[in-house]
């Protein structure tokens, strides 16, 4: 953890060089997909992998230039492990006709008492 508190994403400036991004994983799976990522898109940079007693983390520094292209990568690694917000798809099909229908009843009677 930084000085400035809780980090809420897993990417940060270096710490002993503000011109790198560090960006950790602490999964195997994660670190090798973002991996996959960034060579399919030409980004250049560095991995390093910390093993502590109970944990490991894999970590990669990567150059200010391409913070953007970086950062969506990041995005789409994230994107590619994570799991629905409603995994049951009947569910989610019935919370989505029953909210609309009711949006459907509010401008119905918005539009009779004008």
């Amino acid at each position: 953890m930084d000085k400035r508190g809780i980090r809420l994403t897993n990417y940060y400036l270096h710490p002993g060089d503000n011109r790198y991004m560090v960006f950790e994983y602490r999964e195997e799976a994660h670190a090798a997909h973002f991996k996959s990522i960034l060579e399919k898109e030409g980004i250049p940079y560095e991995d390093h992998l910390e093993e502590y007693v109970d944990q490991k983390k894999w970590m990669f520094g990567i150059h200010i230039n391409y913070k953007s292209k970086s950062e969506k990568a990041n995005f789409l690694c994230h994107a590619h492990f994570r799991k629905p917000m409603i995994g049951n798809k009947v569910v989610a099909w019935s919370l989505i006709i029953f909210t609309a229908s009711f949006v459907i009843l509010a401008v119905i009677g918005y539009l009779k008492t004008r």
